[in-house]
């Protein structure tokens, strides 16, 4: 896999934290008139306009929408579509007789996603055999408690040797931002014991940020992240900021792939994935010991082992639950080589695609 996909992919397993998200429907309501006076079969769509108040970084934000059957006919709802993950519906009835009303309720999370990434829902439905759809079209807007370079999200460290010395980010200058948050004081920390990361005030709302990485005992693609705590006083706010770190730990073992797209598949479905490993050195014949496999996210993950003790190939097995969404995290093969321990990573995303939205009933 090609650098570019490998960041691409990253882009979509990290979770990036944000704010504000607008409902706005994709075009003008359509009066009953104008529907009424519609060509036969053509489709008849209903455009809803909600904006969601500004809320904290990641937060759900829900609303619910009242669906009314303003139409001489049955009308039976059939699928719910989004195009995002991020974006969930609960519909209170799929049959509405004249006159009778329903309640959509939305969710959205759209802390994966980049800013300026445009998702959307449909809902679709049929009455009298023509087609009715209700179409949401989303608008993501990043606000973060900090002011962060664009183009260091996510900070790359670039590729560094076990046994090296430490690689080293420039300073990094961020800056506060004002949002209806109460704090006072910043400290970070890492979540990976290779990687160091420490903060110097240099003025009022201003910091410089110093990240450092040394390869302890993960190899591969690994991704890190620098977790921001705000304070009030003494107090450690419930919301924490994390800023994604990408480093190439690099070592004597390496896989043949650093990140797993499973998927999409269908609730109930089945996927696999190989993964193979192999010394850095081609002409190593050393035996390498998969002691285990650990996944961030277990749920329907399963493994085998098989290929030659020289070079062992893991085979992962995803079995899609019944809820739709993302199983998106991190896979750590620990392996055993040359009387050393060693622990590898492969990032990971399984997307099981919401369609139906239930089963019709009166």
């Amino acid at each position: 896999m090609n650098m570019k996909r490998r960041n691409d992919l990253a882009k979509w397993l990290v979770g990036v934290a944000i704010t504000t998200v607008t409902v706005l429907v994709l075009a003008k309501l359509f009066t009953r008139k104008a529907i009424h006076g519609a060509q036969p079969g053509t489709a008849i769509v209903e455009n809803i306009e909600y904006q969601f108040p500004p809320a904290l970084p990641g937060r759900v934000v829900t609303h619910t929408f009242v669906i009314r059957n303003q139409w001489g006919g049955v009308l039976r709802f059939t699928k719910f579509q989004p195009t995002c993950i991020c974006t969930r519906g609960e519909l209170g009835k799929t049959v509405l007789y004249p006159g009778q009303a329903t309640r959509l309720r939305l969710s959205v999370n759209p802390s994966p996603y980049q800013v300026g990434q445009e998702l959307g829902a449909i809902l679709r439905g049929q009455i009298n055999g023509r087609l009715v759809a209700w179409c949401y079209s989303l608008s993501v807007r990043a606000a973060y408690p900090l002011h962060i370079p664009r183009n260091a999200i996510p900070l790359r460290l670039g590729v560094v040797d076990m046994g090296q010395q430490p690689i080293a980010l420039r300073p990094l200058a961020i800056s506060r931002r004002i949002l209806p948050m109460q704090w006072n004081h910043l400290t970070c920390r890492s979540d990976d014991r290779g990687s160091q990361a420490k903060l110097r005030r240099v003025g009022e709302g201003h910091w410089f940020l110093y990240v450092s990485y040394k390869p302890v005992k993960f190899l591969g693609q690994i991704v890190s992240h620098i977790i921001f705590t705000f304070w009030n006083n003494d107090t450690a706010q419930n919301y924490q900021m994390s800023l994604p770190v990408e480093v190439d730990a690099r070592g004597p073992l390496c896989l043949s792939t650093y990140a797993v797209l499973l998927g999409p598949v269908r609730s109930g479905a089945q996927t696999t994935s190989r993964i193979s490993i192999l010394p850095a050195n081609a002409a190593e014949k050393l035996p390498i010991k998969v002691l285990g496999v650990i996944y961030s996210n277990p749920r329907g993950f399963s493994d085998r082992v098989t290929g030659t003790p020289e070079r062992p190939v893991v085979t992962t097995f995803y079995t899609a639950g019944k809820s739709s969404g993302d199983a998106t995290g991190q896979m750590t093969i620990s392996v055993g080589y040359a009387g050393r321990n060693y622990a590898l990573r492969v990032a990971y995303l399984a997307v099981v695609p919401q369609s139906k939205i239930g089963a019709d009933e009166k």
